[in-house]
This record gives C-alpha cells, sequence and structure tokens, in this order.
C-alpha cells in the first residue's frame, strides 16, 4: 500500500515508490580510511592538476598517478567503489603485435585498497591469441601540498627534494622549516625507473595474466604510516594493522518506504568510512575531500543525529573537544577559556609543525557541544566518564555567559579576515545579509546560535541535576528563560511571520526569511504559539524546493540556488528543522520535509551530499547539485539515523530507567528497527502509522508509547 503526501505546489509524493529512480554516475571516485583518502578519475589515474590525490593528514602525498600501458592511456571500460576503502577499474588496451582491426585485447583491472597508505594491484590478462611483450608504465607526481592549497587550486608552494631509489622502492621527500614529509613507492615487481617513472615489460603468452601490487607510503617526521594491506611488504619492515573499527551489530531497519532502508544502509557505510580516532577516541571527520578531520561543529552535529546507531562515537568526539578546548585568549586562532574548537589541522599550514593546528573561529560548537553531553546522558553513557567532563562543561557555560554579558544579551562574533568572515554555521563570506541583499556588518548574532545557547544553559542545568550540584542548576534554567524571552523580542518579524536571521551592527535586522528559524525549533527555544507560524514559513512555496528547505528565500536580493548558503538545501539543515517540526508536534509538515528528503536520495545514489541546489522540483525533475559538494559528508550521511529517531519519537531517559516511543509514519508505511542497544540489552520494535509492536525489548527499562 502506498502512502501519499500532497506538496503546497499540487506535486505528490509517493512514499513506497520513492527509490526507484535510476541515479546519475559519478565522475569521480573517491576511497577513504580514517584521516586518509584517495581522489581520482573513473580510469584510476589521478589528475596532476586539479583537487585529485592521494592525502592523508592534511598533505597531498600523491598529486599525479597515470597508468600508460604501450606508451597509450588505456580506454575506460567501468569503474565502481565496491566500499569506502575499496574501488575497482576496468580498462582495456591494445597490444603493439595486435591486429589494429581487432579488438583491444588487453584487459587491464585496477583494484585499488585505502588504508593510511594507498594499495594498487595493476593486472593485465593477454586476450590477443598470441605471445606479446607489453610495456607498462606508471608515472607518478608528488607535490606535499596542503588540503588548503589544493582546494584553491593554488601550485605547491615549495618544491619538493627529488626521487631517490631506496632498498629498491622510490622515494620522493620533502623539507622545511622543521615540515618533514616524504612518499614511498613500493612495487611487488622490479621495475626500471626514469625519474618519477616506473616502467615494467612483462611478457606473456596467451590468456597469461600478469599482475604487480604498488604501495603508496605516507611517511610523517620519519615514520611511516602502517600498511594494511599489501603485498610489498617484504622491501620494508612497516607494522602491518587490521582494519579500521566497525560497529560489530548495528541496528538493523526495513521499511517500506524504500528510500528510507537504502539511505539507511549507505549512512551505515559512509558513516564507518568518516570514523576517525584521536588519542584513542573514536569521532567522525566531517567529510571528503576538503575536510578529513576533527570539526567542531560537524562532528558535534553528527554525534547528535547518530546517537542511535553509536553512542561511543559521540562520546568520544565530546571527550575530543574537551580535550582540546580553549584555555587561554589567543587572537590569532581566536581561542578563549572554555571556548571548543573549529577544527583540527595537520598539513604544511599548521604551526607549530610537529603539532595539530587548533583553530577556534565558531560562536555555535560551545553550546551544540553541552548539548550532546545533555543527550549523552539521556542515551545512557557512562555516568563517571561525564561526570569527569563537568569541569569542561562549567567552562564552556561560563563562555557562553560571558559572550551573552559582552554581546548585548546575545553571543556575537567578530569574523576573522585570514580565515572564517562568518562564524555559524553559515560561515561563507557572503552569507549575512539583511532584506535588500547588504552585507551585515560585524558583530553579528546568528538567531541559531541563540537558540544553542538557551539549549545549553537547559543543558547544563540538567546535567548540574543528575551529575553534579543541584544549585548550580537554577540560576541557569532563569538565564535560559532570560534568553529565549530576548531572542523573541529582538529577532521575531511580525511581516516576515518568522525569525529574523541574524542581526548585525548597531543592532541592524537581517530581515531575512531563511531556514535558520528551524534551529531554534530543534533547540527548543521558540515560544508554542510561534512554532506554527515558524513551521508555515519553513514549507512555504519559497521556502521548501519540493526536495529540501532552502537555506534563503527565493524571492530574495540575494538569492541564488547555486550559492553555498544563499538558497542552497542542506539535507542536515532540513534534518535539523524536522526534529523540531517533530518536538513541537507539527507532523504534517516535518512529514512534507522527510518526504522531500527521500524523494531526493535517488538522485545521489542515496548518499545525500553536503549540499544541493535550491531549483525547484517544479523546474526540473530531480534535484541539481551543487558543484564542490563534499560526499560522503558527516552530517549529511547521519540524516537516515535522526530521520528514523524522528520518525520512530524515541526519546529515552535512561538514567530515570525509561523510554518513549512515539510513532508518527504516514498511513500504510511500516518500519522495523532491530537491534537498537539500550542500557544491558536491546530494543526491537515494528511502527505503522501512530502504532508500534514491542519485539523485544531491554531488561530493567519502562518502554512506552506516547
Amino acid at each position: 500500500m502506498s502512502s501519499v503526501i500532497q506538496r503546497k505546489s499540487g506535486a505528490t509524493i509517493v512514499w513506497s515508490d520513492i527509490g526507484r529512480v535510476p541515479s546519475h554516475a559519478r565522475g569521480e571516485i573517491f576511497t577513504i580510511a580514517g584521516r586518509a583518502f584517495c581522489v581520482s578519475g573513473r580510469s584510476g589515474n589521478i589528475a596532476a592538476l586539479g583537487p585529485q590525490g592521494f592525502f592523508s593528514n592534511d598533505t597531498r602525498f600523491l598529486s599525479g598517478l597515470r597508468l600508460l600501458v604501450n606508451g597509450v592511456d588505456p580506454e575506460v571500460v567501468d569503474a565502481a567503489s565496491i566500499d569506502a576503502d575499496e574501488a575497482v577499474f576496468f580498462l582495456r588496451s591494445r597490444a603493439i603485435e595486435q591486429d589494429e582491426y581487432a579488438e583491444p585485447g588487453l584487459v587491464v583491472r585496477l583494484h585499488r585498497y585505502q588504508g593510511p597508505t594507498l594499495h594498487e594491484d595493476i593486472i593485465i590478462e593477454n586476450r590477443t591469441g598470441r605471445v606479446v611483450t607489453v610495456t607498462v608504465e606508471l608515472q607518478v607526481r608528488v607535490d606535499f601540498a596542503d588540503v588548503f592549497d589544493v582546494r584553491r587550486a593554488g601550485p605547491a608552494t615549495e618544491s619538493l627534494i627529488g626521487a631517490r631509489r631506496t632498498n629498491g622502492d622510490l622515494v620522493f621527500s620533502y623539507s622545511s622549516n622543521g615540515f618533514e614529509r616524504a612518499t614511498e613507492i613500493a612495487t611487488s615487481k622490479d621495475a626500471a625507473t626514469e625519474g618519477n617513472r616506473l616502467v615494467f615489460t612483462p611478457r606473456l603468452d596467451p590468456n597469461q595474466r600478469w599482475k604487480t601490487c604498488v604501495d603508496i607510503v605516507p611517511i610523517v617526521d620519519g615514520s611511516p604510516m602502517p600498511i594494511e594491506r599489501s603485498c610489498t611488504t617484504g622491501h620494508h619492515p612497516h607494522e602491518v594493522t587490521t582494519a579500521p573499527r566497525q560497529l560489530a551489530h548495528p541496528p538493523r531497519l526495513r521499511s517500506s518506504a524504500d528510500a528510507l532502508e537504502h539511505l539507511w544502509a549507505r549512512s551505515l557505510t559512509d558513516l564507518a568510512a568518516l570514523e576517525i580516532e584521536m588519542d584513542g577516541h573514536r569521532s567522525y571527520a566531517a567529510g571528503i575531500p576538503w575536510f578529513v578531520t576533527l570539526f567542531g561543529r560537524d562532528s558535534i552535529i553528527t554525534s547528535i543525529e547518530a546517537m542511535l546507531l553509536d553512542q561511543e562515537a559521540a562520546l568520544g568526539t565530546a571527550q575530543l573537544l574537551a580535550n582540546l578546548q580553549g584555555t587561554r585568549t589567543d587572537p590569532s586562532v581566536s581561542e578563549e577559556p572554555g571556548k571548543i574548537l573549529h577544527e583540527v589541522r595537520l598539513g604544511k599550514r599548521s604551526l607549530p609543525h610537529d603539532r595539530m593546528s587548533l583553530y577556534y573561529g565558531a560562536v555555535d560548537t560551545t553550546p551544540l557541544w553541552c548539548m550532546l553531553l545533555s543527550k549523552l546522558h539521556r542515551w545512557g553513557a557512562d555516568p563517571a566518564r561525564l561526570r569527569a567532563l563537568l569541569p569542561n562543561l562549567r567552562a564552556a557555560v561560563d563562555w557562553i555567559r560571558r559572550g551573552l554579558e559582552t554581546g548585548d544579551g546575545f553571543l556575537t562574533y567578530r569574523g576573522d579576515v585570514t580565515r572564517l568572515t562568518n562564524q555559524g554555521w553559515k560561515d561563507s563570506g557572503d552569507s549575512m545579509v539583511d532584506g535588500q541583499g547588504r552585507q551585515l556588518e560585524q558583530p553579528i548574532a546568528v538567531v541559531e546560535a541563540q537558540g544553542y545557547a538557551v539549549a545549553a544553559l537547559r543543558s547544563a542545568a540538567r546535567l548540574e541535576i543528575e551529575l553534579g550540584e543541584p544549585v548550580r542548576a537554577a540560576p541557569l534554567r532563569v538565564e535560559a528563560d532570560e534568553l529565549q524571552q530576548r531572542i523573541d523580542d529582538r529577532f521575531w518579524r511580525n511581516d516576515l511571520g518568522t525569525f529574523a536571521m541574524a542581526i548585525g551592527k548597531d543592532g541592524w535586522v537581517a530581515d531575512t526569511v531563511s531556514s535558520n528559524p528551524g534551529h531554534l525549533l530543534w533547540a527548543e527555544a521558540v515560544r508554542p504559539e510561534r512554532a506554527a507560524a515558524v513551521a508555515r514559513s519553513l514549507i512555504s512555496d519559497e521556502m521548501w524546493s519540493g526536495w529540501g528547505i532552502r537555506t534563503l528565500i527565493r524571492d530574495h536580493p540575494a538569492y541564488h540556488p547555486v550559492s553555498y548558503h544563499r538558497g542552497s538545501v542542506w539535507p542536515h539543515d532540513t534534518m535539523l528543522a524536522i526534529a523540531g517540526l517533530v518536538s513541537y508536534g507539527h507532523f504534517d509538515e516535518a512529514l512534507t520535509l522527510v518526504g522531500g528528503l527521500l524523494a531526493a536520495s535517488p538522485h545521489f545514489s542515496y548518499e545525500l551530499p553536503e549540499l544541493f541546489s535550491g531549483i525547484s522540483s517544479n523546474e526540473v525533475p530531480h534535484p541539481v547539485g551543487y558543484p564542490t559538494s563534499s560526499s560522503p559528508q558527516a552530517w549529511a550521511a547521519a540524516v537516515p539515523i535522526y530521520m528514523t529517531e524522528q520518525l520512530l519519537g524515541i526519546r529515552p531517559n535512561l538514567p530515570a530507567g525509561r523510554v518513549e516511543v512515539a510513532p508518527r509514519l504516514p498511513d500504510g508505511i511500516e518500519l522495523e528497527l532491530d537491534g537498537l542497544r539500550l542500557g544491558d540489552g536491546v530494543l526491537s520494535l515494528r511502527a505503522e502509522g501512530r502504532r508500534a509492536q514491542f519485539l523485544e525489548v531491554p531488561p530493567g527499562i519502562d518502554v512506552v508509547v506516547r
């Protein structure tokens, strides 16, 4: 049975049919494992110019890779990503001895395995029917460029020290001002080397297969990265490690809404691929290709969205960010005592070169971190580990309080011209505009950060009652209520029917309709009587594209559907609005937005991208992508997990021994979730409409339908 949701534009979404549209082929192939990743073309080659390459720890260790067979580029037959860390490329080429009118008789296959190092199997089969000698040439280029330079399409800023042979392997090295990096190219078969070229000349009988393995090994400050898969390890004594950790028994989802089931499966794969480990704690990198590192905002929101799947990674995120919390005032990196950082970098631009570069330029990461701790507590995280973070929580709250005192009652930022001009989640330089399209002057108070601050103060109050000193809770609650009232007084606009996006210098209000008020709902920082108006604004024809919520209203002077933050659609942005609508009981609007994301998903191979165009579904039959969108990207990859949590209405309070379930599914749609770990047991349930049937409940926990 199909369930139909009516769009405001008059078109319809049939949930059980969503997912039957063929996806578009990717132009590039990605592999990723931890902080290392590779971007190549569909031939397997890495273009020497452009954003492709093999990257690790914010440095490009391989900027060019080209395979030639008998002096020419093989013809591309097909290419596929088998998994996040594995890809295969099928090619064919002509043998020199072959009749020019015959089909190319050399079948070429590249099999790529991603780990901390890059492993390539090169396999050539002779299907010419005769004996042939093949010249196989591998051209390699290395520039050790910082990921920021690559992103900006800039050349390598310094020249590298030339290639050399070491124990039969080819080694490129670079050293400057204490920054030492090298790339080692090891092969399982001997090759002639000429500069940056490796040349093999196998002689193949009819139907014979020839294979060589190539390991590309990053070396940081003299220490090579560990090899996980290799047939060249006899050449060097590098340690062989096991594959990155993945959840042994993740929850299983089945649904009559095909797209949701496909999205769930892809989400598990992508989140595992984006998992990183630092100092023994697991977390999520923000996304590839440019953000394979710990990000305050992205890693926190991803952890909140994915809590149903993996509480341990969320706790690791909280712990890592606490360990790196600001302790001093350093304007050069926007550090302040108690502030949670924006990002960690390890590339050439990092200072000092032998350590992490920490940057704190974000106004919202600190309150978001407080919100993460509160959700961890409700989901049953180890109370002892949370209690150990209370000093960090109090430092974060003190930072919020100081910001409110100095910012005319709001959290404000002054941009860093060398890094980020805008320091909310819409951090592009042109995102903060008033109703006439003019850029706001700083200092700027973005509305969503104020909502996060309300939620942070309330979260801290709850945690003080449960884990700390209850006497601290009362003033925090009062301050949260007062801030919520100030938001209503200063940001609410009757003429817009929603909250303004931001307030700039001298109290200048950005009378702009945007997606930001959806975050206020998510933070539960809106008076109930305002929530209905915000809901109407979010699903208006001007805001909703049919696939998701636009970041900026369509009739705004600064609207640009293919811009980063002035009219595009961000799946996580829409998802947070969905969660906010659910919390205020606006289920029809929430389901409309869910249906839009599900309808968009097959056009992206069920891998929701970082963002896509705001062009309406009434104008084009499929969502239009954004040229430099990260994919996979963490807070987009986690959307299906959070979507499932919201559709089932799962609200745990494990310290109180209680879990509420409040399904809100369209009529006729079924959803079954098996193996959700809660406490010392698992919860399995089947839901349809507003009904739920429990198949298994964890011992000692009261599970009720609300």
